[in-house]
């Protein structure tokens, strides 16, 4: 069985964040000369929603496990 999603999707869906990071980097850095303040504040925004982004595509990343085997991340949670 497999968890997370197909490779091909998790390769383009994590190459798509990395362009738009790069885009949004540059776009930032020539800005700065105009609105210097609101640049930081706009990389403060980005650094604090970083790790959500990371978690997501750690999550999504394809992974094997047997049916027997299921992983605790996988199972329902009991309330």
């Amino acid at each position: 069985m497999v968890t997370g999603t197909s490779m091909w999707n998790w390769l383009l869906s994590s190459g798509f964040l990395l362009v738009a990071l790069g885009f949004l980097a540059l776009a930032l850095i020539y800005m700065w000369s105009a609105v210097g303040w609101l640049v930081l504040v706009k990389l403060m925004v980005i650094l604090f929603l970083l790790p959500t982004a990371i978690r997501w595509v750690v999550k999504n990343r394809p992974a094997g496990f047997s049916a027997r085997d299921i992983p605790e991340n996988l199972l329902p949670r009991n309330q």
